[in-house]
């Protein structure tokens, strides 16, 4: 884990974004980070939220994935927060999303976002173009409202 060049002298009491953004990824078990100097991070593994039914804190922003990223079953109600890019799959399925706005701007495998409340069969043209102008994904996306 590392810091780069923030300066935050609240830190060392336990006071501060950083702390903040510190105990929540190691309340999710996450330990393989880079904190950047906007307060974006950068995950070094896969990164799975599954069945978490958390939306993100305001101070939580993820910048990359080096890896997957599963937030399914979660109830999330918005993106907000998510990464930037994935280098792996994303999945964010059975959720309770209704847009795909904060949606990641680069997913470097399969997409999936089916049984979201925007996700529905009559919709699946309209909201795969709609992915695909917001985001470049390497794999296909799956969006029907139920596979």
């Amino acid at each position: 884990m590392f810091v780069r060049g923030v300066e935050n002298k609240l830190e060392g009491i336990g006071i501060g974004k950083i702390q903040l953004i510190k105990e929540w990824l190691l309340k999710y078990g996450i330990v393989s980070y880079d904190i950047n100097d906007d307060l974006s991070i950068n995950v070094f593994s896969d990164l799975n939220l599954y069945l978490r039914e958390i939306n993100l804190p305001e101070y939580i922003q993820f910048n990359i994935i080096f890896g997957r990223f599963s937030c399914s079953n979660g109830k999330l109600t918005t993106l907000r927060g998510f990464p930037r890019k994935i280098t792996g799959f994303f999945a964010c399925h059975n959720n309770q999303l209704t847009s795909t706005e904060f949606f990641p701007k680069e997913v470097g495998g399969k997409c999936y976002v089916y049984g979201n409340p925007f996700a529905t069969e009559e919709s699946e043209t309209s909201i795969r173009d709609e992915i695909r102008s917001k985001c470049k994904i390497t794999g296909q996306i799956t969006v029907l409202d139920k596979i």
